[in-house]
């Protein structure tokens, strides 16, 4: 029997992988996104294009999105859509991040509810799990970040995800909804891009751009780490949840058991390309971080157990497939573009 998925935020860059994953999983896929697919990412999506259709709207238009997904009548939704902001932009499009972070997840869950929709997963991120001076005494530990840890996040981004987690937990109990979200690490893959609606790129993202040009860095703070995911673990995470047979929390981490050092990801971009690095201060560094961009690994025990999930795209092999992408060039062509595979191997 053939399912449908609903995924919002189709567009954005964990989106597309989720409606490529999803596809390829054999599920008919619904993207939403506020503008029709350009170029890049019809043909990103070539090889599964059988399996995607596109609606063109905004998730923040409460009626539109009822009147979607009750026209749809999907098996399961995926909530993706966001606004991943810098500083500058939480300060000039406040309520932009605010509407599109957290209130749109109650218009989700209010259409969810009102079709009677199975199942319902929304994206978070394990940016809940850092704050000011956190980052220190917890690597120290070597701890990794369990779901159920009270928390205290500091940036907008952060407490609009927290929030909407905890909008969800009471929603989904009150009106006996199968829902659940899932705190993302940080992906890096093909298809990062600067949007509208992602304005700061990744870590990785600039360190991958700056190996395909074969740079020399300095670098403050190479211990700084991350729990970085690729993006088709990510996909591959969502696939296996919405296949289990229930989820036991409302609540997953979907990351890397691992915090892997900004030096471990210079060292092995090193060894695929020409860059250099070199470890410096602050005050002359190319890359200039700081003790508080550290993110702690976390703890996978409730996915692996509920969904049997464990990341599977080695670091090294994700950051060379993360570089070959990068070496397509900013205009590539669909052709390669669609021949390019989801994850490495």
């Amino acid at each position: 029997m053939r399912r449908r998925v609903l995924v919002t935020g189709g567009a954005g860059f964990v989106g597309v992988h989720l409606v490529r994953g999803l596809a390829a999983a054999g599920w008919d896929v619904v993207a939403t996104a506020r503008r029709a697919p350009d170029a890049l990412t019809s043909a990103f999506l070539a090889p599964v294009a059988d399996r995607v259709a596109w609606l063109q709207g905004d998730i923040n238009d409460a009626p539109w999105l009822t009147a979607r997904v009750g026209e749809q009548r999907p098996d399961a939704v995926v909530h993706a859509a966001a606004v991943t902001p810098t500083a500058e932009v939480e300060r000039d499009a406040t309520r932009l991040v605010i509407d599109t972070n957290l209130t749109a997840t109650v218009t989700v869950l209010d259409a969810v509810r009102a079709h009677g929709v199975p199942r319902l997963l929304v994206a978070s991120s394990t940016g809940v799990y850092a704050r000011d001076g956190d980052a220190g005494t917890r690597a120290a530990r070597h701890a990794p970040r369990r779901e159920d840890e009270v928390l205290e996040p500091r940036n907008l981004y952060a407490v609009c995800k927290l929030a909407s987690e905890r909008l969800l937990t009471a929603y989904a109990e009150i009106h006996g909804l199968q829902a659940a979200s899932l705190r993302i690490g940080s992906v890096y893959g093909p298809m990062e891009r600067a949007t509208l609606s992602r304005s700061g790129l990744s870590l990785v993202a600039g360190l991958v751009a700056a190996a395909a040009q074969g740079r020399h860095l300095r670098v403050s703070h190479p211990e700084v780490g991350r729990d970085l995911i690729h993006a088709h673990d990510v996909a591959a995470a969502v696939v296996a949840l919405l296949q289990a047979p229930g989820w036991r929390w409302q609540l997953y981490n979907v990351a890397s058991p691992v915090a892997h050092t900004l030096g471990e990801v210079l060292d092995r971009l090193a060894a695929a390309s020409d860059l250099t690095w070199e470890s410096s201060s602050v005050g002359v560094a190319d890359l200039a971080l700081t003790p508080d961009r550290h993110r702690d690994a976390v703890d996978l025990s409730r996915l692996t157990a509920d969904a049997g999930f464990a990341p599977r795209v080695p670091l090294a092999d994700g950051l060379a497939h993360t570089l070959a992408w990068q070496r397509l060039g900013d205009d590539p062509d669909p052709a390669a573009v669609a021949a390019f595979p989801a994850a490495p191997g």
